[in-house]
């Protein structure tokens, strides 16, 4: 970032503007985003106007609508920003009971002109018309693709052709009907490019308040195993050798930094976490099981790998990178921004 008038280093900008400036040492680049609570199929309706929502808290004003699928994915990036995957959660085009779940995808939204696509949508006839989903894009011209599977649990796999492959541990982990429920609400697409697996999930949101302790309960009880089948999907790639990739919605805040709470209830991030900045850290991701579960997965900022669990158990040499603090942050908000949910 050039320096400001006097030699003094630029502020860095609260949020970045997308598509980010062509930078061919980036090489190809994945996209991924939350679509939010309307689902995919309003934000391409031909019939929706260009006009945009009132700013949000942050003073951004999106979009409505993009008319189509090849607008909306047009929005995040050209080929000559070597935008060449994109990952999209909340697509919300199954549900409700439908007897095709897949019956609200049509090819205008699966295959926009240049571009292929694979969609986990949401097979639980319980669940309302709208809910979850994930989608992962790619463009045909500039993109091989290996094989594709939806789920995470392999339960959806195509008989002896199997899709992506290297399940470890998950025939031990979980029943058949438990694998299945997990795969039920369209959460979770694998992508193998080759080079690397891409692993696009949507994680379940366990806010409470349903009225219900037992509902509470059994939603935290399915995040807790949809997270740990992530961990035995990943852990199984890495050790065949793979290159793996997963993005996505996790619903799960890393630090103090990334959770509002934290930073609202005092008027300071985690002031009442600890005495010092590593203490308020570590109990922060302590108080929440599934924070200390990513915790696990990720190496320290500064490269390291043989962390102490957050929860506690034994030691275990985490497989991922923050890739968004480790590469974007460093990058193109130096120094790094709060606010930001991984």
């Amino acid at each position: 970032m050039p320096p400001a008038a006097g030699g003094a280093p630029s502020p860095p900008p609260p949020f970045a503007t997308f598509p980010l400036p062509p930078d061919p040492s980036l090489g190809d680049v994945v996209v991924s985003w939350n679509v939010g609570l309307r689902g995919l199929r309003p934000l391409c309706d031909a019939n929706r106007g260009a006009a945009t929502a009132p700013p949000d808290a942050h003073g951004v004003s999106r979009p409505l609508g993009f008319g189509s699928a090849a607008n909306l994915l047009a929005s995040l990036g050209s080929r000559a920003d070597n935008i060449r995957v994109v990952c999209l959660q909340e697509t919300k085009l199954g549900g409700g009971g439908a007897s095709e779940p897949r019956a609200a995808l049509d090819a205008r939204l699966a295959c926009p002109d240049g571009w292929d696509s694979v969609h986990a949508v949401t097979r639980d006839p319980k669940k309302a018309a709208g809910y979850a989903g994930v989608a992962t894009y790619w463009r045909r011209a500039d993109t091989a693709v290996v094989a594709a599977e939806v789920g995470v649990t392999g339960v959806n796999a195509d008989g002896e052709r199997g899709g992506v492959g290297c399940y470890g541990a998950m025939r031990e982990l979980f029943t058949r009907a438990r694998a299945a429920e997990l795969d039920a609400e369209g959460r979770c697409v694998l992508v193998d490019f080759g080079g690397f697996v891409l692993v696009n999930v949507y994680v379940p949101a366990t806010t409470g308040g349903s009225g219900s302790e037992d509902v509470d309960n059994a939603r935290d009880a399915f995040k807790r195993d949809f997270l740990l089948a992530v961990e035995t999907r990943v852990d199984a790639l890495v050790d065949a050798g793979r290159r793996v990739v997963a993005c996505g919605d996790w619903n799960v805040a890393r630090g103090t930094m990334d959770a509002a709470a934290a930073r609202t209830s005092t008027g300071t991030t985690g002031s009442k976490l600890g005495s010092s900045s590593a203490a308020r850290e570590r109990e922060f991701v302590r108080a929440c099981p599934h924070r200390a579960w990513l915790d696990r997965q990720l190496q320290r900022d500064d490269g390291g790998g043989d962390d102490d669990d957050a929860d506690g158990g034994g030691r275990r040499r985490p497989r991922l990178i923050d890739a968004f603090r480790r590469v974007l942050v460093s990058n193109v908000f130096h120094p790094s921004p709060a606010g930001f949910n991984i």
